[in-house]
């Protein structure tokens, strides 16, 4: 991504090691070190010092949810040392992850740490405060003062701590947390099995008045991103704005974490070849047919393959939900990826080989899609999917939607590699001499330095990328031994940034107004006493000119506003896209959402600033604000630097699969759906 995250997003790179691909013989051979945490004994008998209205509810589930944990983790091979009741005090719990995961952890090791108990949101306590929110989240342990009083908790600065510790020791961490720090004491009908206590409790007291300006994660428990790339995966049983109910084990009877049930289950049945996302999906279509309201999140490398170092390529399917109350299915994926009405989809078990069903979808919106059975007759029988299921694509409805490109003499040669793009229409040898442009890329000699360079159908030239930080080239020799490369990547760069480009909804009963705003600003990196690091904008320079006629120098930093200017709440994604042909997510961060929903009428900053970096040239940063919470992540699109970086993460490449299907234009919603973009054009100066 060209705008480097300044100051906020480097903080992790200080105190942990960057993950290393490992093979999957060395996870096997490794140690395995776990430490599971269960509180259940809350309440006035337990803290009689504590006021009776103070206390903390008892719960139910929390030894269970450790015993089985542990049952499966031993036989994974797990050293699993665990603290239950009494035994969870906040010097101890801090003590044994010291002791379990750090001091005897080495480089090869697998660490894992689950939490069971009551979780709090607490006023940020650092005198520079790091939360954007202004709370703190907490793991409440036995020897806890109550409601009001968090001295004892054990807040998300030192957890973090502790994790740094770790991940100076192994580059494979998991912090598994079934508790939340929203919500009620209690929750559903007296006597109802299903639904339960809940394991936290509203904050208390307003949230400190100074913020800082690192956004959440979806968990609430890491900042925004961070945990990507930094060697360990982060699994909260909620959101931030969720509560983590109670449930019970079906076979048994007992009482458990509704997620640590589902946990327990996923790992039963994951394979060598299962992911971290691969389990998050199983157990999130699980949760949502047992308990509503809860959504399991994940963040950090959770394309890694389980408990091991290894990168798996992440499944091929899309998520399936719930069959709702028309007798459709709704699948978690729409136009943005491809799909169209008539499209036809295999629906199988998650992890399973026999597709359950094939649907064909009858409704498409921008990020959900609606299916009914291929066969006449056939119904969706809800009880097909209670263990979850995902959807693959077997038969779309393609239309065309392809770059046309021709080749002259002097580019034919190239002809050979271009075709192989599945995005590229080649245009006959008459077209590059027709007097009229058949084509929208010419591939032809450039007549000042004798190599080649793309020409558009507009008489300009394509940019063509010349490596990390490097200025664009206007042609490329040709014996350049990244010539191959460097012209496709150009070309689906332009592909990439004419789809992105089209995203507009021109539908005045449909268009959701909204507004960004680029602001020149200086900041600098606070240190609080304890060692926490925030941003601090001290000074804003006013807004930047989004026509194309405003210029930023390369080093200067600006900050994001967006504005939701309709009646009705949104959510909404920030894109860029670079000279250099790069297109990134700016906001929500990848694998860590964040808070991406806007209120009517709200102005909203996006909480951390951007360092502006090379190359130089047009810059276009464009959101995208809807009713439903989209995932926009197959726009991404990375340019490589040169042949030996060429292979893409899984996850870009199968980003890259989504985007680079050939399927017709407009992306758009069904009727009733509200959308709508905004885009700030300026020039990078170097």
């Amino acid at each position: 991504m060209k705008f480097a995250k300044s100051l906020v997003m480097l903080l992790l790179a200080l105190v942990a090691l960057p993950a290393i691909t490992r093979s999957a013989a060395a996870a096997e051979g490794s140690k395995k070190l776990a430490l599971l945490v269960g509180i259940e004994h809350y309440g006035l008998r337990y803290t009689p010092a504590v006021p009776a209205h103070e206390q903390w509810s008892q719960l139910d589930g929390s030894r269970n949810d450790v015993a089985m944990l542990k049952a499966e983790l031993e036989h994974r091979g797990f050293d699993v040392l665990t603290l239950v009741d009494e035994q969870a005090t906040h010097k101890a719990i801090v003590a044994a992850f010291q002791q379990q995961l750090v001091d005897k952890a080495d480089k090869d090791a697998v660490l894992f740490f689950h939490y069971s108990g009551h979780g709090q949101q607490i006023p940020d306590d650092n005198g520079a405060p790091d939360e954007a929110d202004g709370y703190d989240e907490a793991l409440v342990p036995f020897d806890n003062l109550g409601i009001k009083n968090y001295a004892n908790h054990i807040r998300d600065d030192e957890l973090g701590l502790l994790i740094a510790q770790a991940a100076k020791k192994s580059e494979n961490i998991v912090i598994s947390l079934d508790s939340c720090h929203s919500g009620t004491a209690t929750r559903g009908a007296p006597g109802d099995p299903r639904k339960m206590r809940t394991r936290g409790s509203r904050p208390m007291w307003p949230p400190a008045e100074k913020r800082g300006n690192e956004a959440d994660g979806t968990g609430a428990w890491v900042p925004a991103g961070d945990a990507k790339g930094a060697g360990y995966v982060f699994i909260s049983a909620v959101r931030a704005d969720q509560e983590a109910n109670e449930d019970r084990d079906p076979v048994s009877g007992a009482a458990m974490g509704a997620y640590s049930l589902m946990l327990a289950q996923a790992l039963h049945d994951a394979g060598p070849r299962t992911s971290y996302r691969d389990l998050l999906e199983r157990i999130g279509a699980q949760i949502v047919v047992r308990v509503s309201d809860q959504n399991p999140q994940i963040e950090g490398d959770a394309d890694k393959r389980l408990f091991s170092g290894e990168w798996a390529p992440p499944s091929k399917f899309y998520r399936v939900r719930p069959i709702t109350g028309d007798g459709e299915l709704p699948i978690e994926a729409g136009s943005l990826h491809g799909l169209l009405p008539g499209s036809e989809l295999e629906v199988r078990a998650i992890g399973g080989e026999k597709p359950l069903v094939r649907v064909k979808l009858v409704r498409v919106e921008l990020g959900m899609s609606y299916g009914v059975p291929v066969k006449d007759g056939e119904r969706l029988e809800a009880k097909l999917f209670d263990k979850g299921s995902q959807a693959q694509e077997v038969l779309t409805k393609v239309q065309a939607a392809r770059v046309r490109v021709a080749f002259d003499a002097a580019a034919i040669a190239l002809q050979a590699t271009v075709e192989k793009l599945p995005f590229v229409e080649i245009m006959g040898p008459q077209a590059a001499s027709a007097a009229l442009p058949q084509w929208d890329l010419l591939l032809t000699k450039d007549m000042e330095s004798g190599g080649l360079r793309i020409q558009r159908a507009d008489g300009t030239a394509l940019p063509i990328p010349r490596g990390k930080n490097q200025p664009m080239a206007g042609a490329v020799a040709i014996d350049d031994p990244q010539r191959d490369l460097r012209v496709t990547q150009a070309i689906e760069a332009q592909f990439r940034k004419m789809r992105v480009m089209a995203l507009e909804n021109n539908d005045v009963a449909t268009r959701l107004e909204v507004d960004l705003t680029v602001h020149r600003v200086d900041a600098a990196l606070e240190v609080a006493p304890n060692g926490s690091k925030h941003v601090k904008i001290t000074a804003d320079h006013g807004a930047v000119a989004k026509d194309g006629t405003g210029k930023v120098k390369a080093g200067e930093i600006v900050q994001l506003f967006v504005e939701n200017r309709g009646t009705k709440p949104c959510f909404f994604s920030v894109i860029e896209l670079s000279a250099d042909g790069t297109i990134g997510i700016l906001f929500p961060a990848p694998n860590a959402p964040g808070d991406n929903l806007l209120k009517p009428g709200e102005k909203r900053a996006i909480p951390y600033p951007y360092r502006m970096t090379p190359p130089a040239g047009p810059e276009i940063i464009k959101v995208i604000a809807s009713e439903d919470d989209v995932d926009f992540r197959a726009l991404e699109f990375k340019v490589t630097r040169g042949a030996s970086a060429g292979a893409r993460s899984p996850l870009e490449q199968r980003m890259g699969e989504l985007f680079s299907k050939t399927r017709g234009e407009p992306f758009g919603y069904a009727p009733e759906k509200l959308w709508g973009t905004d885009v700030a054009r300026f020039e990078i100066l170097q």
